[in-house]
């Protein structure tokens, strides 16, 4: 069958990457070779053009037949629909949202097409992503990754297996003010590493996320930080911050029933993209489960941070701190937070400014509808116990 392309037609590769051929892998499962149906399976590819030539021909020779070429989501979407094909591959080593967004999206919308994704060279966390947005198969065209067994890798396999049994990593704790009232109605717990001297916990991050084991440390931070939750008065609430890729994990959905949803706020960054993972934070959570509060971080009046409040619906707005130092003299900051705070009261979500650090600040704040604030004005992130509980209880 001669596959169509929805899109401008591509420009052909210039060159052609030599590697076996690991498509032979995409029969249908539990058929042998000889029972596939005359023309092989129905395949939609959504690829890079500079890629579409050499990995098409792979797929004829594995015995998939291409029925249709998309470039982006308006022509998966449409391909999806017209050719009603039986797998999606996506090679877009270039495009990892696109990528997300194109496995979220087929098994939201077509579960019964199996999905794989091609990596190309050594793609860090991309993997990750991919299994966790829902792909069935990925597939390295450059061979299976090489292990992490230098010296580095290993230290860094070894602090994530320490965080892992409780040893190396605890929580630390700032508090949440209501505005209004000058009251603690929550605290932000914030993951902190034992060997970390001269190390941020962002780099630690980053580093598990370099060796394929960044769900892993987000989840022990999240267990490390629930373990104090009963030092907290029942109407405090506990946030805590989870990437995407770690929210959609198998593992992470396996503890659910093991943590205070009910209690908690799971903040997602803006900037980790989370409209290309979801739809809306609703629907993250299973009928009959205590569902969480949802933040959205970091959020900015930019174009992208204003839609993923309209399209993910979150209870919490957290501004920017960008957007708060300062404001008390900035008149550019009130409009901006005042933009914000359309976007947020359209969906029902109450406005928290982050970084917060003078009195100015906090009343600019109150006076423009934030209802909540954390910052050094109020607390820096401690350790917790009952006496700093009880001294929190009395701000």
């Amino acid at each position: 069958m001669r596959a169509e392309t929805l899109g401008p037609e591509p420009e052909p590769s210039a060159s052609r990457r030599r590697f076996r051929n690991p498509f032979s892998r995409l029969r249908r499962r539990g058929a042998a070779a000889d029972d596939e149906p005359s023309g092989g399976r129905r395949c939609l590819l959504l690829a890079e053009p500079a890629h579409i030539g050499a990995v098409r021909t792979k797929l004829a020779e594995g015995g998939v037949d291409v029925v249709v070429v998309a470039l982006d989501m308006q022509s998966l979407m449409e391909g999806m629909e017209t050719f009603e094909p039986d797998m999606l591959v996506v090679d877009l080593p270039e495009a990892p949202t696109l990528m997300i967004e194109a496995v979220v999206s087929t098994r939201r919308h077509y579960p019964d097409v199996e999905v794989h994704v091609v990596m190309r060279g050594t793609a860090g966390a991309l993997d990750e992503q991919a299994e966790s947005a829902g792909a069935d198969l990925i597939i390295y065209l450059d061979g299976e990754p090489a292990a992490h067994d230098d010296q580095h890798s290993r230290a860094v396999a070894s602090r994530v297996e320490r965080a892992l049994n409780g040893d190396g990593i605890y929580a630390v704790y700032q508090p949440v003010m209501n505005l209004r009232t000058g009251r603690v109605v929550g605290l932000e717990a914030f993951a902190r590493f034992r060997d970390g001297a001269g190390v941020s916990p962002l780099d630690r991050l980053e580093e598990a996320q370099a060796v394929g084991l960044r769900r892993e440390l987000e989840l022990a931070a999240v267990l490390a930080s629930v373990s104090q939750i009963d030092l907290l008065p029942a109407a405090w609430f506990l946030a805590v911050n989870l990437s995407p890729a770690t929210l959609l994990w198998s593992q992470f959905l396996d503890t659910i029933e093991e943590l205070p949803l009910g209690r908690m706020w799971i903040e997602v960054n803006v900037r980790d993209e989370p409209t290309a993972w979801f739809e809306r934070f609703s629907d993250l959570w299973p009928d009959g489960v205590s569902r969480p509060q949802m933040a959205l971080d970091d959020t900015g009046a930019t174009s992208a941070s204003l839609k993923a409040i309209h399209q993910l619906e979150p209870d919490v707005v957290k501004v920017a701190p960008e957007l708060v130092r300062g404001i008390d003299h900035r008149p550019d900051q009130h409009a901006l937070v005042s933009t914000i705070g359309v976007f947020a009261k359209e969906v029902g979500a109450v406005l928290l400014a982050e970084g917060v650090e003078s009195k100015a600040e906090a009343d600019t704040l109150e006076s423009l509808g934030v209802r909540l604030a954390q910052g050094f004005l109020f607390g820096a992130p401690d350790r917790l116990d009952r006496d700093r509980v009880r001294e929190l209880k009395r701000q």
